[in-house]
């Protein structure tokens, strides 16, 4: 904590987003990429937002909670980030909050990419939170973890040391390609699609109906 302001670190690739959260987050002012800093309140709390490349985390600048902004297009990207994140001695030693904030999640559902959020959470065991450009409640979701992050009840839950996971193999295994939009699937309508003999029955079914409408 620096001047009762708790410091909360930004990451991630500059395409994932990470500008537009801190913008949203504080009041924008024009300071350069990196280092930039800005200051919210939140249910009594005074952050110091600073955005740092993860390889310049460093001992008198270190966060007391680290946001991982990741774009629903690249997440397995953003995996990876998050385990080299997860490397570094003074956050597993510590046990850093590390919280991963999804964006651009809407547009990749709109595309047919879905993730399944809760999936990812419970195999990280950190929390993960979905983030839109135009959502003031996803917004108030990131401040809110970031708030639960700070609680010293909760330090105890961030404690790395069993973690361990493939970025792919995760990454794959919480995204479904629907093509066409994330639609939600009927169980009891694929079972009958999927069953030949039903198929037949029900297309039979529809054929009698059509030639009763017409005969």
């Amino acid at each position: 904590m620096q001047n009762n302001l708790h410091i909360i670190a930004l990451t991630g690739n500059s395409s994932s987003g990470i500008r537009t959260l801190l913008s949203r987050l504080a009041n924008p002012l024009p300071i350069a990429w990196i280092g930039l800093k800005r200051s919210y309140q939140y249910s009594g709390l005074n952050c110091l937002l600073t955005t740092l490349e993860a390889r310049r985390f460093s001992d008198h600048q270190q966060p007391e909670v680290i946001v991982l902004v990741c774009d629903a297009f690249c997440l397995e990207q953003g995996l990876h980030q998050l385990k080299e994140l997860l490397s570094l001695e003074q956050v597993r030693e510590q046990g850093i909050p590390l919280i991963l904030c999804v964006s651009s999640w809407e547009e990749a559902e709109s595309k047919g990419i879905c993730i399944d959020m809760t999936l990812l959470q419970d195999v990280l065991q950190i929390p993960v939170v979905p983030y839109s450009a135009h959502s003031r409640e996803q917004l108030d979701d990131v401040k809110a973890a970031i708030h639960y992050s700070l609680q010293p009840a909760k330090q105890k839950e961030f404690y790395y040391q069993c973690l361990d996971f493939s970025p792919g193999k995760l990454a794959r295994e919480c995204t479904l390609h629907t093509g066409a939009g994330c639609l939600k699937h009927n169980p009891f309508i694929d079972c009958i699609a999927a069953c030949p003999l039903t198929s037949w029955l029900l297309l039979l079914a529809v054929l009698y109906s059509m030639l009763r409408l017409f005969f």
